[in-house]
């Protein structure tokens, strides 16, 4: 069995929302809720910082389109895209 070395960065919440400019505690909700990527390692929640610079660059509703596991998470990020103009 090969095992391949994963090396993305990940973030604690107060960094990733310092770099969102949000607080972290609406980017605490956003991943307990399931709609950005997020690590739960122990009692910390670790945001990876390619959804950070995702989110940076084309929005919340990019990192959304990625999250298709839950039907209320698709008709949340679908309803914020239709509330920015996206669809």
């Amino acid at each position: 069995m090969r095992t391949e070395r994963i090396s993305e960065r990940l973030l604690s919440l107060p960094q990733a929302s310092d770099r969102l400019g949000i607080s972290h505690w609406t980017l605490r909700k956003w991943a307990a809720s399931g709609r950005i990527d997020s690590v739960k390692l122990g009692r910390r929640r670790l945001i990876p910082e390619k959804t950070v610079e995702s989110i940076i660059v084309n929005g919340l509703s990019s990192a959304c389109a990625r999250r298709t596991t839950s039907h209320d998470h698709r008709g949340e990020c679908s309803a914020r895209r239709n509330h920015e103009g996206g669809e």
